[in-house]
């Protein structure tokens, strides 16, 4: 079954599509939520530190702590995406290993989510952050205790720190940040 989508609402941000199932006689519309795919960040120090990013929400009228995300610009690559996006809200430069494609709300948006994991940024002393982005570098113990708490609401970043951990075949969370850099370094090696 395929659905013939047409825009129904448009933003700078995003469009909202329009399709109708004509198989099924005074079927509802069926919405859709669309936009540029997007990159997620989650990249730790050395000091057992993710490095994340305190922003306004508007959506949620709150603030949130969450990895560094952004979308991709007009045919730009994931990696790149990245990269810009990393520096541009952390200050921060850093290698990173891709971990693949997903989709957040499959019943409603086609926006693809590339994931990325890093080790040992370097700090970009000519960058300053984005208005309005708060960096902060969170201990791994204290983000597993904003996560018990309900605390960190990022489910996307939850999934990445168990994808990494997969990839690399060890825990992000609780393996020594030696072994993670050096399992991290590796794995970088072998995709050049």
């Amino acid at each position: 079954m395929f659905f013939n989508f047409k825009k129904f609402f448009s933003t700078p941000f995003f469009d909202i599509e329009k399709a109708v199932d004509k198989n099924y006689f005074g079927a509802h519309p069926y919405y859709r939520l669309t936009g540029k795919d997007s990159v997620i960040c989650v990249v730790m120090t050395m000091q057992e530190e993710f490095v994340m990013v305190r922003q306004f929400r508007p959506n949620l009228n709150e603030y949130s702590l969450e990895f560094p995300a952004g979308a991709l610009h007009e045919n730009e690559i994931p990696i790149k995406a990245a990269k810009r996006e990393f520096i541009e809200e952390t200050s921060y430069s850093s290698k990173f290993i891709y971990l693949g494609d997903f989709r957040l709300m499959m019943n409603r948006t086609n926006i693809k989510e590339h994931i990325f994991f890093g080790v040992n940024p370097q700090n970009v002393n000519q960058s300053v952050p984005e208005k309005g982005i708060e960096v902060h570098l969170v201990k791994r113990q204290e983000l597993l205790e904003l996560i018990l708490v309900g605390k960190f609401k990022q489910l996307a970043g939850l999934g990445v720190i168990q994808l990494a951990s997969s990839f690399l075949g060890l825990s992000i969370m609780y393996e020594q940040m030696d072994v993670i850099h050096s399992k991290f370094k590796k794995r970088i090696k072998n995709e050049s």
